[in-house]
């Protein structure tokens, strides 16, 4: 239910997608064309999230030693943070 509500309220924001970390599980998915990124968190997973300078992200799993390409999130006139 986290997941939807948070797509809800980037579809409602006019966002491409959104960024979370309250729920421990990475990810990146999409729900109603809404990016969906969670980081996960560095204690139990190990993982965390890194944008590098043309903002593409990558989520990080270090327990796998392997980097998940995430897809980027352009930022356009009409896409806002949420």
């Amino acid at each position: 239910r986290y997941r939807q509500a948070c797509c809800r309220y980037a579809k409602q924001q006019h966002a491409d997608g959104i960024i979370c970390g309250h729920i421990h599980h990475p990810e990146s998915i999409f729900i109603d064309d809404i990016h969906y990124v969670n980081d996960g968190d560095w204690v139990e997973n190990c993982s965390a999230l890194s944008e590098d300078l043309q903002g593409n992200l990558t989520l990080i799993d270090w327990t796998q030693n392997r980097l998940h390409n995430v897809y980027p999130l352009p930022l356009s006139k009409n896409t806002k943070a949420a």
